[in-house]
């Protein structure tokens, strides 16, 4: 991991972005890079340790392209031993690369587990994330877990929050995060959605992500 992430991350820019995986296919992001985007968050892989098909090229060329470049991955565990694996996952995936955004956990599909469960893995998977990279990672949770599955334990992990519907206010009342000087990260569909306003001709979704380091 590169020592850039502590630099950028102590800077308190804003920065504009989009995230990717192999859903979008094939991304040019000098293209990305002349329309003004800085930052673009990678999918690295998911549990059961499957690697996203374009997870080096996509960091490849976002890095050629003069892009800050993170990771993210896409957590499935349902117990605390599998967590941990998958940050082992996560991490070995990532350590060779020169990425300097912060690594992120994508933890979303909660079925048939209980908030307090869904809290022992999270966490177990951000110390362990934590302990292997000396880098605070951030957690993606969308504004609805954000105020009713999260507890205290994740205050102080950047947020990044997705918000999918189309009010102006932003952030939502969320307790478990004070939102003043945290870093808030913001989906927006509608009039932020990339693939209509600027990206043409890049297959699949991206949205408008701004981000606060």
């Amino acid at each position: 991991m590169s020592n850039k992430t502590i630099s950028i991350a102590q800077e308190n820019k804003l920065f504009d972005g989009i995230d990717v995986s192999s859903y979008q296919g094939t991304i040019d992001f000098n293209r990305v890079k002349a329309s003004g985007i800085d930052v673009v968050y990678i999918k690295a892989g998911e549990g059961g340790q499957i690697t996203d098909p374009y997870f080096k090229q996509n960091y490849l060329k976002a890095s050629r392209a003069g892009l800050i470049f993170g990771a993210y991955y896409y957590v499935t565990a349902k117990n605390t031993s599998e967590a941990k694996a998958q940050a082992n996952d996560f991490f070995n995936l990532i350590r060779a690369t020169s990425f300097n955004a912060r690594p992120a956990m994508d933890f979303e599909d909660f079925s048939g587990m209980e908030r307090e469960d869904i809290n022992e893995i999270g966490l177990t998977f951000l110390e362990e994330l934590e302990r292997l990279t000396k880098i605070t990672p951030m957690i993606y949770t969308d504004a609805s877990s954000a105020e009713t599955i999260w507890s205290d334990a994740f205050s102080k992990y950047p947020l990044w929050l997705a918000d999918y519907s189309e009010r102006d206010e932003f952030p939502p009342d969320i307790t478990v995060w004070e939102l003043d000087g945290i870093s808030v990260f913001k989906y927006r569909y509608g009039s932020g959605d990339f693939r209509q306003r600027r990206f043409e001709q890049i297959p699949g979704w991206h949205f408008n992500l701004t981000i606060r380091f």
